[in-house]
């Protein structure tokens, strides 16, 4: 899979292949700065030049014993407390991290304080360097410079502080620059910069190879903190930033080369060699802060798509739970043989409301209708009213009657301290005989032709907690041809004409007077219309209606009387 895979991946801030690509890298660095060393000491102690000056020119000044040594410990450090997960071997690299600071720092008081070092140390290596007119054994004070910077920059990302390793980093950066800036002005061959940038002494063009390898070993040994975590990105600005980097710090030296291949000599700055690794260094440090950015910018987009997947993806299998709600709530009919029944639902917010809808058979010629309506909308009143109107047609199915059913109920709402308006009925098929009971609810209204008959309550509005509440039963008869119409108070207001945006009882009985039809569908359909024109279109509350008709019997279905 290439790194800009057209898959969306949520990766994190850090692309693990990219850090063990890195961990591989550093652990290199840190055995040619450790193998680089340990040859420059053996060249002094075995006088094969080559191999502390590693190039062959005698003019080229040899590493000194004591930078080599201090380098042999400064590849162990980094093996050790960067590389290695061993706890020894990681305390083992902090001592040697310690020892290239104090070798370093004494190389800086050897250089200020004019001595000849190091006496102590390796006396016996001491051989007079007489090229270039420099002291005997003692390294340049950029050298000291440099390894200190390195020593302090592995004990610092050693640690566990975010701006100790951002400091470290940083001075490993700078000692790179130094080294690489003492390379160049050696391929230039511009001498003056070989003490940069102290000017005191001169430092070993080995010296300034392994100096930037030990940095680069430093600041990629552990790339996914402080400055260098943009480098492993997964996100297009790490992308970017692998593959521009290279350009980036070889672009200037090239160019500068470039420059001074096609200039006379006379007109060749001495300053050529530094501004090439200064403009590497800026143009890393810009690439570096835009390839942040855009990752960051990447990554936040890509968490936000990630959200709006897993919320599409949570609704569509939850898609599932809300149809079968939604059937127990407002499709759950059931009907007998002489009833024409219909129900409708519709919710005010959403798919799920405080409201349910149902009919029940008790037998073979007997209906029950159960409408509930919660006080409140969405899942937690939807919830309520599926248990609510699961518990009335439980009792109603054990043989009591609607008012026993209601009050057999409201230990529903006693959780919730929810508050409900209920009507039941129950229906006989082959006499039409009607009893019902309401608790708070809207009249149950009765279309008999061009009359519509109302129904009130029976009792007071249903109350979690409330053992006071009573409901009585009424009774009622409908013949053929005539229905009966229930209804929750978001089809029709019973409280007065246009109280809120929806019909009034008087609208709806209007409505049921002018209806030309009689069977329960249109009948349904034609209340629904009446409530949204009343409302003028805006649906403000829950409603659920129940219309259930007592079919005329075709002359084909009346069996002849036998004599």
């Amino acid at each position: 899979m290439s790194e800009a895979s057209e898959e969306r991946r949520l990766w994190g801030e850090v692309d693990p292949r990219w850090r063990r690509r890195f961990g591989v890298i550093a652990e290199a660095a840190g055995l040619v700065v450790l193998a680089g060393a340990t040859l420059a000491l053996a060249g002094r102690v075995l006088s094969i030049p080559i191999l502390s000056q590693w190039i062959p020119e005698l003019s080229v000044r040899p590493m000194q014993p004591a930078t080599a040594f201090l380098f042999m410990l400064g590849g162990s450090s980094l093996l050790g407390a960067l590389i290695s997960t061993r706890r020894w071997r990681r305390i083992l690299g902090i001592v040697a991290a310690v020892g290239v600071v104090a070798g370093g720092i004494s190389v800086i008081v050897a250089n200020v304080a004019d001595l000849r070092f190091p006496r102590w140390l390796l006396s016996s290596l001491t051989a007079e360097d007489v090229l270039g007119g420099e002291l005997p054994a003692r390294p340049a004070l950029n050298e000291g410079a440099v390894l200190t910077a390195c020593g302090v920059a592995v004990v610092l990302l050693s640690t566990r502080s975010r701006i100790a390793h951002i400091v470290g980093q940083v001075l490993a950066v700078g000692a790179a620059m130094v080294g690489a800036t003492v390379i160049v002005a050696f391929a230039y061959g511009d001498d003056t910069l070989r003490g940069f940038p102290l000017g005191s002494g001169r430092m070993a063009i080995s010296a300034a190879i392994l100096t930037v390898v030990f940095c680069a070993g430093i600041v990629i040994a552990r790339p996914g903190l402080g400055i260098m975590a943009p480098i492993i990105s997964p996100w297009p600005g790490g992308i970017v930033l692998r593959r521009f980097l290279p350009l980036i710090l070889a672009g200037p030296p090239l160019a500068v080369a470039w420059l001074l291949g096609t200039t006379a000599p006379a007109d060749q700055p001495r300053s050529f060699a530094a501004a090439a690794v200064l403009a590497s260094g800026v143009l890393a440090a810009a690439l570096f802060a835009t390839a942040s950015a855009v990752s960051r910018a990447a990554r936040r987009l890509a968490v936000a798509e990630d959200l709006a997947d897993r919320a599409a993806v949570a609704v569509s299998r939850d898609a599932a739970i809300v149809d079968v709600l939604l059937a127990r709530l407002s499709d759950y009919r059931a009907s007998v043989e002489g009833l024409d029944v219909a129900v409708r639902f519709r919710p005010a917010e959403g798919w799920l409301a405080g409201d349910a809808a149902l009919t029940v058979a008790l037998g073979s010629s007997r209906l029950a209708a159960i409408l509930v309506d919660i006080v409140g909308h969405g899942p937690e009143p939807a919830v309520a009213a599926l248990r609510l109107s699961d518990a009335i047609q439980h009792a109603l199915r054990q043989g009591v009657g609607p008012a026993t059913a209601i009050a057999a109920s409201r230990w529903v709402l006693d959780d919730g301290g929810l508050m409900a308006s209920v009507i039941v009925i129950e229906v006989d098929a082959r006499t039409g005989a009607v009893i019902y009971a309401a608790a708070g609810s809207p009249p149950l209204l009765h279309r008999r032709g061009r009359e519509v008959r109302k129904y009130e309550s029976t009792g007071p509005v249903l109350i979690g907690g409330d053992e006071l509440g009573k409901w009585d039963e009424g009774a009622a008869v409908i013949e053929e041809g005539e229905a009966l119409v229930l209804f929750s108070d978001g089809l029709a207001d019973p409280t007065g004409p246009h109280e809120v945006a929806v019909a009034s009882v008087e609208d709806l009985t209007e409505a049921l007077v002018r209806c030309p039809y009689a069977d329960a569908d249109r009948l349904a359909d034609w209340c629904l219309e009446e409530s949204l024109g009343q409302a003028e279109g805006v649906a403000r509350d829950d409603a659920s209606l129940i219309v259930i008709g007592r079919a005329q019997r075709k002359a084909a279905d009346v069996s002849p009387d036998v004599a």
